[in-house]
């Protein structure tokens, strides 16, 4: 693959995010700061959500994160732990040291 079918191919998959709710807003309200647990999180989640929620892009925006395995923030409307309960949901086979196929970060 030569460079112009690479770039193109990126900008295919990345194209959607020019529509995006999310552009331009600070990216805190998405991911979570360092040892941010309970009530904080689920809060910002829920402001990252309400965001998502009028997007006209979120259902590949979700799509995305769940393909590349994205871990980290809400994606799509989803939060990590949604994500991850439908990755699990999807691999069965995962073995219990395994544990989840987000790992143990989650």
């Amino acid at each position: 693959m030569d460079i112009k079918e690479h770039l193109s191919a990126l900008v295919e998959v990345w194209s959607w995010q020019r529509f995006a709710a999310c552009r331009g807003l600070d990216s805190a309200v998405f991911y979570s700061p360092s040892g941010e647990r309970g009530r904080a999180k689920l809060h910002r989640d829920r402001q990252a959500q309400e965001i998502c929620a009028g997007c006209s892009v979120r259902f590949q925006c979700a799509n995305f994160a769940l393909r590349h395995g994205e871990r980290h923030g809400v994606w799509g409307g989803m939060s990590e732990n949604e994500r991850c309960a439908i990755l699990d949901a999807a691999h069965p086979s995962a073995t219990p040291l395994d544990a989840s196929v987000c790992g143990p970060e989650l």
